[in-house]
């Protein structure tokens, strides 16, 4: 996540990330996440899905919505 705050922060916004919430069930993973300004205001907010094989990331996809 650092990557897209940078990603963020470079297009002229600024916020803090909350705590995400991860769920996981057998090969398949969910983050959950959201990323609001001091105030409150939620700037964006996503989930991450995650197919595993291996203990290892087989395909990872993002949704988004600001």
């Amino acid at each position: 996540m650092n990557e897209q705050a940078h990603q963020i922060r470079a297009q002229g916004m600024d916020g803090v990330f909350e705590k995400p919430v991860f769920l996981a069930n057998g090969d398949q993973a969910v983050v959950e996440w959201s990323l609001r300004k001091e105030d409150g205001t939620v700037i964006q907010r996503g989930i991450d899905l995650f197919t595993l094989r291996n203990d290892k990331i087989l395909v990872k996809d993002v949704f988004r919505k600001a």
